[in-house]
This record gives structure tokens, sequence and C-alpha cells, in this order.
């Protein structure tokens, strides 16, 4: 859960409209099923050239705005799928939810 927190207000370290157009980027390609989420979030830093990391921080920051939503009782490996890891992602900016 500690890992969670550095990530909690990513929105203060770009311009808001970047943020809210990755953020909606990184919910739709986490809707791949049967792919692992480091090959996820790789994929992702290369198509919008980011820094190293900023998927992850932005994966991170999804998750504990409830945007994102994974069983925390169980450890997230970033070596397994979407699929495994991602229960429901919430789509708060168009007021609709998607269920995996």
């Amino acid at each position: 859960m500690e890992w969670l927190h550095a990530s909690h207000s990513l929105d203060e370290v770009m311009p808001y409209n970047a943020y809210i157009q990755l953020k909606q980027e990184l919910k739709y390609t986490l809707q791949q099923k049967d792919v692992c989420i480091i090959e996820v979030l790789a994929g992702f830093e290369k198509k919008w050239t980011l820094e190293p990391g900023m998927a992850l921080s932005l994966f991170k920051h999804l998750i504990i705005n409830r945007e994102v939503i994974v069983d925390m009782n169980q450890t997230i490996s970033l070596e397994n799928s979407t699929d495994e890891v991602v229960s429901e992602i919430i789509n708060r900016d168009f007021s609709t939810k998607g269920v995996l």
C-alpha cells in the first residue's frame, strides 16, 4: 500500500489537460487482455514518449484514486496480466463504469 501513496497527487506534476488525456488513455490501454502490466506500461511510455517510470506512477495514481480497481488483499505483480490484476476501470470523467 505504501508504494501507492507517492502517486496520489500526480496531477500536480504535469499540465492538467495532459494529465486528463494520459489518464483516459492508460485506462483504455489497461483493458487489453492477456498482456502483462509491465508490457502495457512500457508500451504506453513509448507511445506517449514519457520519462521512464511515468506510466507506473500514473497506474499507481489511478489505483489510489480508485479509478482502477484492484484487489488490495492480493500482491500486485507487474508480471501478471491486466485481467489478473485489474478488476474494474472507473471512468469518472464521463460518469460511466467499465467492468472487465
